[in-house]
């Protein structure tokens, strides 16, 4: 009986400790990961872009998320035909009619360019007529832009390395959407990534095709004059670089 009696009594004992120990350990606070950069940090910077596929296993053409076009108020697009552009913004339009943006700024290639270069991604359609679907598309978004956009550009380029979108991208937070062409494809089905600014200074990726817009910022002219350039788009341009000078100097040598 006194075995039994003593048994028991250690029994509780150890109880009663192990309920302390529980309750020791709530109280501590529990650290939950750390302060250090993840080793999978490259993979929260780049993103490849999601394709959709038809029932024939072809690639269907992108298509312009709209969400991204009722959050952001800083959009530079850079393209060729710009044909489904409008459709976005109307839609945004449609279900509040106070949305407006700060800057877009959307850029054509020269006629020279698609005669020369672009073309032959469109072997379904001429010349002449991808110039006038390129004059008519920037005739409908004027017409939709011009009243809700503050600071609104149409520009034109002599040589395109990529098609592409920016997104508030002087800011963090922004992206950057790049689609390179591919050999005889056609643009709007070409595979793409996406450069994201989510840390404290952007990606060294990033930096680089933030430099490359201001670039081509720097030497491209209004859509309106004439495609040789001349006094007027001289002074664009420089008013465009200071203006992406004084963002490099805001944001630091990055």
């Amino acid at each position: 009986l006194t075995t039994s009696n003593a048994t028991s009594t250690n029994t509780s004992q150890h109880q009663q400790v192990a309920l302390q120990q529980q309750q020791q350990q709530a109280s501590v606070p529990r650290h939950v990961g750390n302060h250090r950069t993840p080793a999978t940090k490259w993979y929260m910077k780049i993103k490849p872009t999601e394709m959709q596929a038809s029932s024939d296993n072809q690639i269907k053409p992108k298509v312009l998320p709209q969400e991204l076009i009722r959050r952001h108020k800083r959009i530079a697009f850079l393209g060729i035909m710009h044909d489904n552009l409008s459709k976005g913004f109307v839609n945004i339009l449609e279900n509040d009619p106070t949305h407006r943006w700060d800057q877009v700024y959307i850029l054509f290639p020269s006629d020279g360019c698609l005669r020369n270069h672009l073309a032959k991604n469109y072997q379904d359609c001429s010349v002449e007529t991808l110039i006038r679907n390129k004059q008519e598309c920037r005739k409908t978004l004027m017409k939709i832009l011009s009243p809700v956009v503050h600071n609104l550009r149409f520009l034109q380029y002599d040589q395109l390395m990529h098609c592409g979108s920016y997104w508030d991208w002087k800011d963090p937070g922004g992206f950057i959407h790049v689609s390179p062409l591919t050999w005889g494809a056609n643009p709007k089905t070409c595979p793409a990534m996406n450069y994201y600014w989510n840390s404290r200074v952007p990606s060294p990726e990033y930096r680089v095709y933030r430099e490359g817009l201001e670039y081509l910022l720097g030497t491209a002219i209004p859509f309106e004059e004439e495609e040789s350039g001349g006094v007027g788009s001289d002074l664009r341009r420089t008013s465009l670089r200071e203006e992406f000078c004084d963002v490099i100097e805001e944001n630091g040598p990055q």
